[in-house]
């Protein structure tokens, strides 16, 4: 069993097309509509870059601020990772746009549900 994302750019009559010819394709077993307000979109990126030893620091600073993963550290190449909104994943890019990028490599986007938190009263108080 695959789980498939699809994210559309469509008015409200367009999705529900979408979602009625999905329903009746045989290989899908549940097909659930996310909205914009009661779900988040994530992207994940790989970014590999040519870093000369000396400017590594800045590198590993602008990891730190975008709040991305080092996971690789040679000689002359740095790769970072992160998932975030694609907001952030384009400040990263940004941040890295004097660099020699080697590789780029960017998920589809990812869609979940929020968690929606409650109220929870202390204990001892009403």
């Amino acid at each position: 069993m695959r789980r498939v994302t699809v994210e559309l750019a469509a008015d409200d009559h367009e999705t529900r097309r979408a979602v009625k010819y999905l329903v009746r394709t045989p290989d899908v077993i549940k097909v659930v509509h996310l909205s914009h307000e009661e779900s988040r979109s994530r992207r994940a990126v790989l970014v590999s870059i040519d870093v000369p030893a000396t400017r590594l620091p800045e590198v590993v600073a602008t990891a730190h601020s975008t709040s991305a993963g080092i996971i690789d550290v040679s000689q002359s190449q740095c790769t970072l990772f992160l998932a975030a909104d694609p907001r952030r994943i384009d400040d990263l890019l940004a941040a890295l746009g004097g660099f020699t990028t080697r590789d780029l490599v960017l998920s589809a986007p990812l869609r979940t549900r929020t968690l929606v938190r409650r109220h929870r009263p202390e204990p001892g108080r009403s």
